[in-house]
């Protein structure tokens, strides 16, 4: 089958063009987003420069700061009779522009989407420089204006009238995501540690594996289990809200391996555990906020990490329940001193995911609802939101007193025992 493709209206292959004579000019062998942005400002008439001077955007100070960042790049060199290519960046902009145009059930791709496709990448230095001069997604969004296409033969021989994607790119992909499309394929490293923790509970609940090795195994089985589920819960509410860059990315089969830092994802959060029993936030996944419509969905997104994280306390907290309503519980006290420490991770991760903290979920759960310049600012002090939180956990003060006080009240309503916890804790640390 002929993969699809998107009609681009005369002013967008105009930009197009204009992009691939400002590289040439500049000997780059790519055609880069700076480029992209560039050839939109030198094309004044079309839709979304009238869209920028509505909006009262300061155009010649953006078109400087955009020549100043071409002049200063250092682009990969063009060859004698080399045609610049597009680049990857490029690339995921017009990914962005055609899933626009779907969700707008357009056939062609203009020099609004264009923008929006360049707005959407959020993390692209010329989607900050749009930013620093007041261009905001929702309200080029709301005031965008969009152009119909028009057949000119000398522009289609000199750019093609329709631009092709590769099947990775496929825009028909796209489409406003519905409950019934998310492409879930669980992994076989999340179905191995699955069945390598329950056989390890089973091993466990007969006293057939020592104690210390049992617990220690299974709590580090269950704790992966958990990050892999609470990743999970971000990427699959993000799919449904419209980042379907999620699934590229191999978000959605629950594998670990595909977390964006694997190391801080997942090693650092199991160092903390067993040092310190300190349940970090862990798992890294790359959701594009930009491609999520409104703060209350993008709220959700950030929020369904920690629902996640209840779930799997509610599972845990059912047996648990039971065998304390029982006169006549079964299996081995390991078993339980294990399933109550797990239980207690969960509940510990909860309320620290819960913290509005930048860089945790409690803050992205707020984040949305605040002034962007904030929230950007906040971005910039995320990659230091882990060690406040280990100061705050770790030096003696009422924050401490009190934080460890609601867990042990929050262990209490979902039943788990401080005594099975404490037992737990001291098999978990076998080395001591």
């Amino acid at each position: 089958m002929d993969n699809p493709s998107l009609e681009f209206t005369k002013d967008a292959r105009v930009i197009m063009l204009l992009a691939a004579q400002i590289a040439k000019e500049n000997g780059s062998a790519t055609i880069t987003p700076e480029h992209i942005l560039l050839g939109l400002l030198r094309n004044p008439e079309s839709g979304a420069m009238q869209t920028l001077r509505i909006l009262g955007i300061p155009l010649a100070t953006l078109r400087a700061q955009v020549e100043e960042r071409i002049r200063l790049d250092s682009p990969s060199p063009l060859l004698p009779g080399q045609e610049p290519a597009i680049s990857e960046d490029t690339r995921a902009i017009l990914r962005e522009a055609a899933g626009e145009a779907r969700v707008r059930r357009l056939s062609y791709i203009d020099t609004s989407l264009i923008l929006l496709g360049i707005l959407l990448n959020a993390l692209l230095p010329v989607s900050a420089l749009l930013r620093q001069n007041g261009v905001r997604l929702e309200t080029f969004r709301d005031n965008a204006r969009f152009e119909r296409p028009e057949n000119d033969a000398a522009l289609s021989n000199a750019f093609p009238q329709k631009i092709p994607f590769p099947k990775s790119a496929d825009p028909q992909a796209h489409r406003r995501p519905t409950a019934g499309n998310p492409p879930v394929e669980i992994s076989s490293v999340f179905i191995s540690l699955g069945l390598f923790t329950i056989i390890i509970a089973a091993l466990m609940y007969f006293s057939i594996l020592p104690a210390k090795l049992g617990v220690f195994l299974f709590v580090v089985g269950g704790w992966l289990i958990s990050l892999c589920l609470h990743e999970f819960g971000h990427a699959l509410s993000a799919y449904l809200n419209g980042d379907l860059s999620v699934a590229m990315h191999g978000y959605l089969t629950l594998n670990p391996f595909r977390y964006t830092h694997w190391a801080m994802s997942i090693l650092l959060p199991m160092l903390f555990i067993i040092a310190g029993g300190i349940a970090l936030p862990g798992g890294a996944v790359y959701i594009n906020m930009m491609a999520i419509r409104t703060p209350g969905k993008r709220s959700l997104v950030s929020a369904s990490g920690p629902l996640m994280n209840l779930a799997v306390l509610i599972v845990l907290a059912v047996p648990l329940y039971l065998a304390q309503s029982s006169s006549s519980a079964h299996g081995s006290m390991e078993f339980w001193a294990g399933l109550s420490l797990l239980a207690f991770f969960q509940i510990v991760a909860l309320v620290l995911n819960l913290l509005p903290i930048p860089g945790l979920d409690g803050f992205g759960i707020i984040a949305p609802f605040l002034p962007e310049d904030i929230q950007f600012a906040a971005q910039s002090f995320g990659r230091f939101g882990y060690l406040l939180l280990f100061a705050l956990l770790w030096i003696d003060s009422p924050i401490r007193a009190g934080f460890w006080s609601l867990i042990f009240r929050l262990a209490s309503v979902f039943g788990v025992n401080p005594l099975m916890v404490d037992i737990g804790f001291s098999l978990f640390r076998f080395w001591s």
